[in-house]
This record gives C-alpha cells, sequence and structure tokens, in this order.
C-alpha cells in the first residue's frame, strides 16, 4: 500500500525498435548485407542512414499500470525517452527503470537494440548530474542533423537542429544555470567540440584558440558554458589574447561589482587560455600564462551608451568618439584614430577592452541572467562595424 501513497514511478521499460520494419530491406531483398565501419545505427554508413524507423515502448510503473506508445523516425525516439526522463517518471531519487530494448527485422537488428540501449545509458548519466543549478545539454547525432536533449524543471526537453551550423548556433545560446553540453558515446571523441566540452568546469572561462596558418579561431566557453566562436588575423598569441582577457576581465569585475552592491555577494569566475593543437589526430592542450604587464599595454577601447540619444560612445583612451558630433561616421572616426595611434604595423583587427552599457542593450532583463557570452555577442557586432 505504501506504492500506492506516493505518485507512481516508472520501474520496467520495454522498447521494441523497427516492429515489422526492416530498415536496410533494399538491400536485405538482393540478399546483400551492407557493413560499414560507421556502425552507429542513428548514422550509418557513409551516407549516414538513420537505421531507427519506429519506437513501441510499453512501461510498467510502481502501481503496475501498463501504459504503451508508439513513436516514429529518431526524432520519435528521442521524444519517447525525453517522456521517461522526468523527475515525476522516474522519481527525484533518479533511480532509472530497467531496460528492455530488442529489434528483430533486420540484419542490423542487434547493433540498432545495441545503440538504443547505449543512448538510453547515456541520457541516464545526464539526468543524474541535473540539479537545480546545473542543467547538462546531451548532444545525438542522427544522419545530419543533430538532437539537444536538456533538462528543464525537471523534465528533458528536445531541440532538433538541422545541421552543424546550426548546432554551433544552439551551443552560443545564453542559459538560465551552469549547462555543460555532452556528446553521447558514439560521437567523434577527436572532433574539437568533443575535446573541449570534456576540459570544462563551472566558474571558468576557458579562451581556447587553434592557427591556421596566417588566421586563428578562437572557441569561448563562458561560465555557463555557452560557447562563442571567431576567427582572426593571426599576428601572435599576445596580440590574439591580450585584448580578449582583458575584456572578459573588466565583463567580471564589471558584473562583480553589481552584484556585490546588490547583494553583497561576490563573483567568482576566473579565466583560463590555451593553445589547442592537433598531433597525430589528437588534440592537445598547452595553457598560455600571460605577462601581467601586457594586459596593462594598449590603448583601452571602451564601449558606453547615451540612454537620451540612444547612441553609443566609443572612448579610445581619453579620446570620445559619439554620433552627436560624427554622425554615421562615428565608427569610421574611431577606427582610423586607433590605427593611427598605432606602434606595430602589424595588420591585425581593433578590439574593445571594456562594455559599459544598459542590460537592455545585452539583450537581457535581470543582473542576475547577465553572462559573458552577451558582453562577448555584443562586442563581435561593435568590433565588425569598427573593422569594416
Amino acid at each position: 500500500m505504501e506504492d500506492f501513497q506516493q505518485q507512481p514511478v516508472i520501474s520496467h521499460i520495454m522498447l521494441v525498435i523497427n516492429s515489422g520494419l526492416d530498415p536496410m530491406s533494399e538491400f536485405t531483398e538482393q540478399g546483400v548485407n551492407l557493413t560499414s565501419e560507421r556502425s552507429d545505427a542513428l548514422s550509418f554508413g557513409s551516407k549516414r542512414r538513420n537505421l531507427i524507423h519506429t519506437v513501441d515502448m510499453m512501461y510498467r510503473n510502481s502501481w503496475n499500470e501498463i501504459i504503451v506508445a508508439k513513436y516514429t523516425g529518431s526524432s520519435g525516439l528521442m521524444e519517447c525517452l525525453a517522456d521517461v526522463f522526468s523527475t515525476s517518471m522516474i522519481g527525484r531519487n533518479q533511480e532509472l527503470p530497467q531496460l528492455i530494448c530488442s529489434s528483430y527485422s533486420s540484419p542490423r537488428a542487434m547493433s540498432v537494440a545495441k545503440r538504443v540501449t547505449a543512448l538510453f545509458e547515456d541520457m541516464g548519466e545526464a539526468f543524474k548530474k541535473y540539479t537545480r543549478n546545473v542543467s547538462p545539454r546531451l548532444i545525438v547525432q542522427s544522419s545530419h542533423s543533430y538532437f539537444m536533449m536538456q533538462f528543464f524543471d525537471g523534465k528533458m526537453a528536445v531541440k532538433t537542429i538541422k545541421n552543424e551550423a546550426g548546432l554551433w548556433q544552439a551551443l552560443a545560446q545564453p542559459q538560465p544555470v551552469y549547462s555543460p553540453f555532452i556528446f553521447d558515446r558514439f560521437a567523434d571523441k577527436n572532433s574539437l567540440l568533443s575535446v573541449i566540452s570534456l576540459q570544462h568546469k563551472r566558474g571558468i572561462v576557458q579562451i581556447y584558440y587553434v592557427e591556421l596558418v596566417d588566421v586563428a579561431q578562437l572557441y569561448i566557453l563562458d561560465e555557463k558554458g555557452s560557447l562563442h566562436v571567431e576567427e582572426h588575423e593571426f599576428a601572435n598569441e599576445e596580440i590574439l589574447l591580450q585584448p580578449y582577457v582583458k575584456f572578459v576581465q573588466a565583463s567580471i569585475e564589471r558584473r562583480g561589482l553589481a552584484a556585490y552592491e546588490k547583494n553583497k555577494e561576490r563573483l567568482n569566475i576566473s579565466i583560463e587560455c590555451y593553445l589547442l593543437e592537433k598531433v597525430n589526430q589528437t588534440w592537445t592542450f598547452n595553457k598560455v600564462e600571460l605577462e601581467s604587464d601586457a594586459l596593462e599595454q594598449g590603448m583601452q577601447v571602451r564601449i558606453t551608451y547615451d540612454s537620451i540619444a540612444q547612441q553609443p560612445h566609443i572612448y579610445c583612451d581619453n579620446k570620445v568618439f559619439s554620433s552627436m558630433d560624427y554622425g554615421n561616421d562615428v565608427y569610421k572616426k574611431a577606427a582610423a584614430y586607433v590605427l593611427k595611434a598605432r606602434r606595430s604595423a602589424e595588420p591585425y583587427p581593433i578590439y574593445i577592452t571594456d562594455i559599459d552599457v544598459p542590460l537592455q542593450e545585452l539583450g537581457v532583463t535581470g543582473s542576475t541572467d547577465v553572462q559573458t557570452i552577451h558582453f562577448l555577442a555584443y562586442k563581435q557586432r561593435v568590433e565588425q562595424k569598427l573593422n569594416a
């Protein structure tokens, strides 16, 4: 009777994949058994075929109720598992139900069942990491698209992403709490995204760069796990990293002061820099330590905001450029001033070192919502105008 006094939770679950269907029928009918080193049932072979067409689910809960449902396609599989992974279905103790997964209808049936079982286990591991202050994002590739599984308010939500470009955009989105992104076990473990996702830690802004001949790609993971990506002409390591470290430090100090004035709380966010190099198909991390005096050098380019004119002001050290004085040429005039003042003739972009604008300009409404990714996105928009 004790079970009936509590909310029912799933105790056992059965998944039958492709009941009565052969996802490889075009080959089976010809007597061909297609094999491939790319054995992932969600992205099989050179054409990245999805071999999961239907999912029949049956589960029993602690009240001995039997519930059945049917889902279609890879999106249906994700919806099926998302329906299972919630605190209302599994319980707040996060004890996973016993799973039986089977498939009988094709030569690849065993690998299909194993793939779904592995995905269930990976989702279970991600679910166990979910707390009120941590919301993991599990990324699963199916064919040429992706699914991002994330926990909100005790329930898993599914986001369908069409392609790799969409994945980069999704990873750049601000997050309400710390939201590390995790790839399921069938992802390419040597891909750059997989590698840096395993390195990130809560409360740290990590700046990675990869040198590619005359350009450098920057990957910045902020304190909540949002990813900012840029590409710049590469002069040297100091010229590339110094403006970003200086900028992120300024944004942390600005937010820290606001947090202390409001709640007497200290903002504990640190910064780490790494050079990424690929050696024998494996990414290596080399931590970069910038000299403190290097961070004090160079012109300070600061953006403020005139709330009356609703226009930004650009401070280049003590020189001010405003729309009232220069109209539409304000960015061009400020850029010319910075370039003229440079001692080095090396062709590198103009970088902003600080931003002091209202939260609404950053796209947020409350001080607790703002994170480094908001400052980086605003910085990028203004720098595009300065470097046009």
